[in-house]
């Protein structure tokens, strides 16, 4: 999921690219992650960043969800 978060990340700072019918498509996706509490837990697991929230896939990242919320602010 990460590499998702990165490409829209980028993308949504593009007016044009937030109405495309693909962008939007992933930002469900996105959201569709979120649990109860409205936070994302990674799906993978990156052995260099492992201690840090966002490098494990057992908890819900801080890190990870302020990213995406960031992503969800601009398309408002």
């Amino acid at each position: 999921m990460s590499n998702l978060i990165k490409i829209k990340d980028v993308s949504s700072k593009y007016e044009f690219v937030r109405e495309d019918p693909r962008f939007l498509e992933m930002i469900k996706h996105i959201k569709d992650k979120q649990d109860k509490d409205g936070l994302i837990t990674p799906e993978s697991v990156y052995q260099k960043l492992k201690d840090w929230d966002f490098g494990q896939k057992k908890e819900p990242s801080p890190y990870l969800t302020y990213l995406c919320y960031q992503i969800f602010e601009r398309l408002e």
